[in-house]
């Protein structure tokens, strides 16, 4: 279920109460952590979940993760939806409006780097180099390799 944005971030507005960092998996992050599963990926997820930060996708990577992997792995479709399901996350809103978001090459991941931008998403973890040339680009998420992320975070 979605949840409204406005909505999640007024739950934390209560006097002393922060929320968790927000991180955003992309799509090439979660389609090896499906079908090839390693010892990199197994620590990310463990330590997202042991530092409590709250992992947030948006409907744009969900839907390029079913497509991807019906491109690349036909076969293993089936198994996208119950990893989606045991996956702990936040649906968060597609933006509708790209002003202030800068340009990325690929114009179809334009509709992933501006809900993360739009949403306050803290951290933003790809393999994508079209998102990974904006690191000194784009303050806030601030963008990480799964590797880097773990290192920080470690």
């Amino acid at each position: 279920m979605m949840m409204n944005l406005l909505d999640i971030l007024k739950k934390f507005a209560k006097k002393g109460m922060q929320k968790n960092k927000w991180v955003m998996i992309d799509t090439n992050i979660l389609f090896s952590s499906c079908f090839y599963s390693s010892e990199t990926t197994v620590r990310l997820f463990e330590m997202l979940h042991k530092n409590n930060f709250e992992i947030v996708i948006t409907k744009d990577v969900i839907e390029e993760f079913f497509d991807v992997t019906n491109r690349k792995n036909s076969n293993k479709l089936f198994l996208v939806q119950p990893f989606l399901d045991d996956l702990k996350y936040t649906l968060i809103p597609s933006a509708e409006d790209y002003t202030d978001v800068p340009n990325i090459r690929d114009e179809k991941d334009r509709p992933i780097l501006a809900a993360a931008i739009k949403s306050d998403v803290d951290y933003l973890i790809t393999g994508d180099k079209d998102f990974l040339v904006l690191k000194d680009i784009v303050k806030k998420p601030k963008i990480f390799t799964m590797q880097e992320f773990i290192e920080k975070f470690s």
